[in-house]
């Protein structure tokens, strides 16, 4: 079983900036935003991650760092929380108690649910077509509007590429497989798999191996194989 691929997502504070200035690229708004602030310098953000560091997702957030932090000389510090509870990460961020956080939108249980489309739909979208949409067809667009009673500003920070739809102790043959079973599966998926009987359980992936030995969880799913084996689920 396959699902489409997972952007992670840049989740900004308004509050941090004025953002009526800024480009439509992400790397223009970088440079922009440390351009209008200069004045300020140095700066410090708060970006939390609601990974663990030993994730090999939180590559994309070492880099942004890395990035941030070179082309302004580093006069722009991003200091990295991980392993953030996504809930908390969500509240913070709104209560302007961190600058930044990095996740899926399927994280967030305080987002509507149309917020998957722009994390993951099942049997969606390619890459090249999902960045096509953002970019080119006016998603980024509803995906800022979507955002904007939040007080958040959302921008990409990288996808997955296509994930695993689950990892089962069986072959799953039918349907009617999934019912009375319980897994840890996020977004509309598990909205789906809820129909067929399916148990969804909300896990983080620093406890799915675990759950799974104690019998919390009959099966999971977290990303792409590389991912999950960084997970220690394969």
């Amino acid at each position: 079983m396959r699902k489409t691929i997972y952007s992670n997502q840049l989740n900004i504070s308004k509050s941090s900036f004025n953002f009526k200035s800024l480009n439509k690229t992400p790397s223009k708004f970088m440079t922009i935003s440390a351009n209008q602030n200069k004045s300020k310098w140095p700066v410090e953000w708060n970006l939390e991650s609601v990974w663990p560091k030993s994730l090999i997702n939180n590559e994309v957030v070492d880099k942004f760092k890395e990035n941030i932090e070179n082309i302004t000389d580093n006069k722009w510090k991003i200091n990295i929380k991980y392993g953030v509870n996504k809930d908390l990460a969500f509240e913070n961020v709104q209560k302007q108690k961190t600058h930044m956080i990095i996740g899926h939108s399927t994280y967030w249980n305080g987002l509507p649910p149309a917020a998957s489309f722009f994390a993951s739909i099942p049997f969606g979208m390619s890459r090249s077509e999902f960045l096509a949409w953002i970019n080119f067809g006016g998603g980024k667009h509803y995906w800022e509007k979507l955002y904007e009673p939040f007080g958040l500003f959302p921008i990409l920070a990288g996808d997955t590429g296509m994930q695993m739809g689950g990892w089962f102790p069986k072959h799953m043959n039918s349907p009617h497989d999934f019912k009375g079973m319980k897994m840890r599966i996020e977004g509309l998926g598990g909205n789906v798999l809820e129909k067929l009987g399916l148990k969804v359980v909300n896990a983080p992936a620093s406890k799915l191996l675990s759950m799974i030995d104690s019998g919390e969880l009959d099966s999971c799913e977290f990303a792409t194989p590389v991912m999950d084996e960084s997970a220690g689920i394969v």
